[in-house]
């Protein structure tokens, strides 16, 4: 694992190069007519400006350091988006009452300091573990959340670990009664109707039907960067600057109106969010 890089180090290459950070939930999205690309784009007014970096991140586990790095962002004047799980293993703390009201008022706090709280859904990997519809699990799930005074209008996919075992050939399709043994099935995101570049058996649903606006993974972006399950993070597209981290890349290398969507988990930075900053 990395031993340098804190997260608002991190932040200030970003700036240096002249992205500015906004909230996901902050863009008037255009659909897009290009049957190669994702749905979503972000329109040419939100760049004449500047450059737009769409910071996310997704809360896998308990709240408590995604409440820190929040606070660590607001400090420096910046606001972005939080995707909260409520199934899979990481998020033991949605069934434990007393955490998930501590929790919950913790995203409240979050909101109210201006970030964007929005949905990290596993509802296919839910459905095949316990035979809940998808349709079920969104809707209360999204109504519990919108009912604790946090508007939801985005969601982001998880990729829980029995979709990812089931596209590795790791788990028997027999296990979750699946007998179409068809990789694009097994991705969390391709239960949207929103997205028509592809097929699959579980594609049954529209992102509105559930008063949602958009999918992070459905924007258009020039730029991805992320960190990876240990916590190293550095570009991943396009593929010609692929590894490098924020701080090697090169003004050059990015053109007037480039969008970048950034992905951090919260968990993976504790203990190095605060350090040095140019910001």
């Amino acid at each position: 694992m990395e031993t340098h890089g804190t997260y608002t180090e991190t932040l200030s290459a970003f700036s240096r190069l002249g992205f500015v950070a906004r909230p996901l939930n902050s863009v008037a999205y255009e659909l897009c007519t290009d049957p190669k690309k994702w749905p979503f784009t972000v329109p040419e007014s939100y760049t004449r400006s500047a450059r737009v970096l769409l910071l996310r991140h997704d809360i896998d586990h308990c709240p408590v350091e995604a409440h820190r790095m929040a606070e660590v962002e607001s400090k420096l004047g910046v606001c972005s988006s939080y995707y909260v799980l409520t199934t899979d293993q990481g998020a033991k703390w949605w069934d434990n009452q007393q955490k998930r009201r501590e929790g919950l008022e913790l995203l409240r706090q979050m909101q109210s300091l201006g970030h964007e709280i929005g949905l990290h859904y596993d509802a296919l990997g839910n459905y095949l573990t316990t035979g809940i519809p998808m349709s079920t699990h969104l809707t209360e799930t999204i109504a519990l959340l919108k009912n604790e005074g946090l508007n939801i209008e985005g969601c982001a996919a998880h990729g829980s670990r029995v979709l990812t075992d089931l596209r590795t050939g790791q788990a028997p399709l027999s296990a979750y009664e699946c007998t179409h043994p068809v990789y694009r099935d097994y991705v969390s995101y391709n239960i949207w109707k929103d997205d028509a570049r592809g097929t699959s058996k579980f594609k049954e649903h529209y992102l509105s039907e559930y008063g949602l606006k958009y999918e992070a993974y459905f924007i258009n972006r020039d730029w991805h960067y992320a960190d990876d399950h240990v916590g190293n993070h550095g570009v991943k597209g396009p593929k010609e600057h692929a590894g490098l981290k924020a701080w090697e890349i090169k003004p050059e290398h990015v053109k007037t109106s480039d969008v970048m969507q950034a992905l951090f988990h919260p968990i993976k930075w504790k203990g190095r969010l605060s350090g040095h900053s140019l910001y």
